[in-house]
């Protein structure tokens, strides 16, 4: 049952992977798991446990998350240190009903109990009660698990405070989140000295960039600058944290002309960066430059970089929809980002013509041509040949089933011409399984719920999308819709502020303009 388990698997067929599952786990167990191990790795179990957390995995892949709680906390019961068991356990949580959170909080209060110094488990309990609306206990089981690290752990004691300030920041108790995230700091020893790389840098980055985020979402810039520039006591002169950190908060703050000169200002002290120099063409785009954006990039072309960029995906044509990772390049990235630069500015003639060229400069590279023909999906959207995009993304999941950006994709595009709503429900739904943090899916998903009139789950969802990604315009605009269906009229009107704000493209400034307009 445990070969025909992995064998389901990896032949999509779901339901006989469970059942195979129930049967390994009621199985007699074997006298010689060697040829288990030999095939399927040194590490696999063919016990009952790993049988229990392989099937809890499957049935939340499955959609079944309820029973997918139940087994997994039973395993994380069994054995508080399985990092798998904990971490499934995690994501099912997510979307737990009040019934399964409740089990998994008992579950996990015993696990807790027996290993109180687990960061992961105390982390999971608070998380869990937080999702069932015990903040209050959440909060005080974090503080309390905190303090008793203090001494022995100072690291484990920050995290957990930061854990914290996630909480309180999910729940838009921002003063609350801010001392969280100070409090983490404190706990780590950093306080005005610079902190060196060895000292806690990567952490300190991390949670003054959760503190910014919180100042902005709380619609405090002010706030927000000024902790940007506590950051660059912080960190020294020669790192770039702060300065990035400020250039996104002008942008996000519709701040063009401020965001192109502190961009070029960054420039001139690291002229190798090809990071900075797609920063500046994506604010040139902003600002309705794409053609000096593009002269920027154009010279980089047939003069590849040593080192192989890496190379990211395409989301939606109304989205700055496509950053560069690293700072290497080479004539595919180059015309792949040239296209999503004429994808933004709504330019598709030029966009499918970039997209092409990608597909050509992406040789016999499988992935590189998937990623090529999303972008010409994308510059097709854009040109408003919706047929060509969606054939050319059905063409793409035949190839690819799993794709979720291609998911994704063809599903909002069907959202967006109101069209075979239940598939692109489906669709999307695929793609949030495969990547639940990633805000673009999210604001699919709740436009989508939105288009059915399931306003409830639209809001989550969408909110969800603004908590991971509050500078896209699209889906400040999103949510505001909904806001105004639901008549919360004065939040419809807080957020399509922000996503006029946000926006730099005319038709979307008059459509969001019109709204509040309405509103008077």
């Amino acid at each position: 049952f445990a070969f025909l388990s992995e064998f389901y698997e990896k032949t999509n067929k779901t339901a006989e992977r469970i059942d195979a599952l129930r049967r390994w786990i009621s199985a007699a167990a074997p006298l010689e798991p060697g040829f288990y191990r030999t095939v399927f790795g040194g590490q696999e179990e063919l016990s009952p446990e790993n049988a229990s957390i392989k099937l809890g995995g499957a049935l939340l892949d499955a959609g079944e998350t309820s029973e997918a709680v139940e087994i997994l906390s039973r395993a994380v019961a069994d054995n508080p240190e399985n990092t798998r068991a904990i971490e499934l356990l995690r994501e099912a949580t997510e979307n737990a009903d009040a019934l399964s959170s409740a089990k998994a909080v008992q579950a996990l209060t015993q696990a807790v109990f027996a290993n109180p110094e687990n960061v992961s488990l105390v982390a999971l309990l608070a998380q869990t009660e937080a999702r069932g609306g015990h903040t209050d206990e959440a909060a005080k089981i974090l503080r309390a698990a905190s303090a008793k690290l203090a001494e022995k752990d100072k690291n484990a004691s920050a995290n957990l405070q930061v854990v914290l300030g996630d909480i309180y920041a999910e729940q838009e108790r921002f003063a609350e989140a801010i001392a969280g995230y100070e409090n983490a700091l404190t706990a780590r020893g950093i306080d005005g000295a610079i902190v060196a790389q060895d000292d806690g840098q990567d952490f300190a980055v991390r949670v003054f960039e959760k503190i910014i985020q919180t100042f902005k979402r709380s619609e405090r810039p002010n706030d927000a600058k000024a902790v940007i520039e506590r950051a660059r006591s912080l960190f020294g002169k020669t790192n770039s944290f702060p300065d990035k950190q400020l250039i996104l908060l002008y942008r996000e703050s519709g701040k063009t002309a401020d965001a192109l000169r502190a961009v070029r200002q960054l420039r001139a002290r690291n002229g190798e960066d090809f990071g900075l120099l797609r920063t500046e063409a994506l604010i040139l785009t902003d600002a309705g430059r794409v053609d000096e954006a593009v002269a920027l990039v154009k010279p980089l072309i047939g003069k590849n970089n040593a080192v192989k960029a890496k190379s990211g995906g395409t989301v939606k044509a109304d989205e700055n929809a496509f950053v560069i990772s690293s700072p290497m390049f080479d004539d595919f990235t180059n015309y792949l980002f040239i296209s999503s630069l004429y994808s933004q500015a709504r330019h598709g003639k030029e966009a499918i013509e970039a997209a092409k060229q990608a597909i050509s400069a992406a040789g016999a590279s499988e992935e590189r041509s998937q990623i090529a023909r999303l972008a010409l999906a994308t510059a097709q959207q854009t040109a408003g040949d919706f047929t060509a995009a969606e054939t050319t993304l059905r063409e793409l999941l035949r190839q690819t089933p799993g794709n979720p950006v291609a998911l994704n994709n063809l599903g909002y595009f069907l959202v967006e011409r109101n069209t075979k709503l239940d598939e692109a429900l489906s669709l999307i739904v695929q793609a949030v399984k495969i990547d639940r943090s990633n805000p673009s899916y999210l604001d699919s998903l709740g436009w989508a719920y939105f288009k059915l009139g399931r306003l409830e789950q639209a809001e989550k969802y969408l909110k969800e999308a603004v908590r991971l990604d509050a500078s896209s315009a699209t889906v400040q605009e999103h949510l505001g819709d909904v806001f105004q269906k639901q008549g919360k009229i004065e939040q419809a009107i807080s957020s399509w502020q922000k996503s006029l704000t946000l926006t730099t493209e005319a038709e979307q400034t008059a459509r969001v303009k019109s709204k509040l307009k309405a509103t008077k």
